[in-house]
């Protein structure tokens, strides 16, 4: 079995190109809205790594791919490092931070195979989703399927990438004395158990068949789009508070209040692209809970430096999604880090804000229709869920059925034949 020495996201270069001017390009959602005619190209070459070897089982191969991520995650906590990852973090932002690396690492050690042998690469962002979502919306999109027919899904040859899922047993809850204990229904009472993590199977669109999604290009700008300022207000009155503006002293652009008034406050006379920001901001604060903790609004010594990176990284992906430019907002990258040199950066910690800017990010998208995004979002986004989850549970009693009438009938077992009894000898009267 060979072995190679880990190395770190920042070293090879993992979400970052260039083109051959020597201009930076984002490896994320958003590569694709520079219309730059030079050609594009890693920086560096990925290393593959752990995500190339096979492995016993999908446990062993989730403790090898976590080990992996520790010294991947340890190049967020640099500027340039998170600069990366908000830059990439919207291609999968239904996944834990832990799990978007791994999708981005994986892809970009295929991206570097394909090269090496000489295949054309989709520099494009990818999607991934588990089997059954492909299948759904592949269904969704060829409506003329016959019940109990198949589409193809993932194209011949094809292997699924991983991510990382627990791995849960449910045992039965006992008293002292060893005994179940029973629920209001008189059933024994259940409780999950954490065992770990296990590896998962997921797909990206470029490996699936029968299924189009739309076209992700938008014009960037440096000035929020028709419409994306309403829906930020929409979504500060949706959450249960009030906009107001007032001159505020110092340097402080806006601030949300924790007093129980309920009120985010933006600083007059900011320009629209500043007042975008500062609103997306402070909405960050809200989603991300930092308003109902009791160290909000705490100086350089309690957890501030953590809540405003978690709140601007938030800002910076509502602005891009939205459609403007990665100039708008990527200023304050720099800052925030600085901001936060107090803050505890140890691989779990990192994680964390992460999994709470991604947690935040979805809920936002969620909770609220955002007319320029291109991705469904609000209640387009909760009727898509349904209805995919429709076709889901449509096509498993579909598959029932076919295995059901697949399956021989059970046959009734024949016993021992009966022995033939000798005739019963007449013995005539004497």
């Amino acid at each position: 079995m060979t072995t190679s020495t880990p190395v770190r996201a920042k070293d090879h270069g993992v979400g970052k190109r260039t083109t051959a001017s020597g201009h930076t390009l984002s490896g994320g959602t958003f590569a694709e809205h520079v219309h730059d005619d030079d050609a594009v190209t890693l920086t560096a070459t990925p290393a593959a790594g752990v995500f190339d070897r096979e492995y016993d089982s999908r446990d062993e191969q989730a403790k090898a791919y976590m080990a992996e991520l520790d010294d991947h995650i340890d190049a967020l906590t640099t500027d340039e490092g998170w600069q990366d990852y908000l830059d990439t973090m919207s291609s999968f932002r239904r996944y834990s931070l832990s799990n978007q690396m791994l999708l981005s690492l994986q892809l970009a050690a295929r991206r570097h195979r394909a090269r090496m042998n000489g295949e054309d690469v989709d520099e494009q962002p990818m999607r991934v989703a588990p089997f059954s979502h492909w299948e759904a919306l592949a269904r969704k999109q060829n409506p003329d399927i016959a019940p109990g027919d198949f589409l193809q899904v993932v194209k011949k040859g094809e292997s699924a990438l991983t991510v990382l899922g627990p791995k849960v047993f449910r045992e039965t809850v006992l008293d002292g004395a060893g005994n179940p204990v029973l629920d209001e229904n008189g059933k024994p009472k259940k409780r999950e158990v954490f065992l770990g993590f296990a590896g998962r199977p997921v797909f990206d669109i470029s490996q699936v068949t029968n299924v189009t999604l739309p076209d992700d290009r938008q014009t960037l700008s440096e000035e929020p789009p028709a419409g994306f300022m309403e829906d930020l207000e929409q979504a500060v009155a949706g959450a249960g508070y009030t906009l107001e503006e007032e001159d505020i002293a110092g340097g402080a652009l806006g601030y949300t209040t924790t007093d129980g008034s309920m009120r985010i406050v933006v600083k007059k006379g900011l320009n629209p692209g500043s007042r975008a920001r500062v609103l997306a901001h402070e909405l960050g604060h809200v989603y991300a809970g930092h308003t109902e903790r009791d160290d909000y609004h705490v100086g350089d010594g309690g957890h501030r430096g953590d809540m405003e990176v978690e709140a601007d990284s938030i800002s910076y992906l509502m602005l891009r999604a939205n459609g403007l430019s990665p100039n708008v907002g990527r200023a304050n990258a720099a800052y925030n880090f600085g901001w936060a040199k107090h803050a505890d950066r140890t691989p779990a910690a990192v994680r964390k804000t992460g999994d709470r800017i991604a947690k935040a990010f979805e809920q936002l998208t969620t909770d609220h229709n955002w007319r320029n995004m291109v991705e469904p979002t609000g209640d387009a986004k909760k009727a898509e869920a349904a209805e995919v989850a429709a076709i889901q549970a449509r096509i498993k009693a579909e598959k029932d059925a076919k295995r059901a009438e697949r399956k021989p009938a059970a046959r009734k077992k024949r016993g021992a034949p009966a022995r033939k009894r000798a005739p019963k000898k007449v013995v005539a009267p004497a």
